[in-house]
């Protein structure tokens, strides 16, 4: 979630991908690796993008109703039913 919404801040900022790379100052494939989520991104490094964006940390972190959605689901599908009685 937190690689979708610094390519949100990216794009909403006119930056390509090589770009902001740059201006963080990694590679543009580690730089694509975070926005997939493919690759952790540190807390110092979280840090540096909200520092370049001019926002907080915590809107790095912020859900939209689409990832609410999608968080709930899996949460859903990993508990299953809730009116099935406990076999444990």
């Amino acid at each position: 979630m937190v690689g979708k919404k610094i390519a949100y801040y990216r794009r909403v900022n006119g930056l390509t991908l090589s770009e902001l790379a740059k201006k963080i100052g990694i590679s543009q494939q580690q730089q694509s690796r975070y926005e997939r989520g493919i690759n952790r991104v540190s807390l110092d490094r979280l840090y540096q993008y909200a520092c370049f964006f001019g926002i907080s940390l915590s809107d790095l972190f912020q859900l939209d109703d689409e990832e609410k959605v999608e968080i709930e689901n899996k949460i859903s599908n990993m508990v299953g039913n809730k009116n099935e009685p406990f076999d444990g």
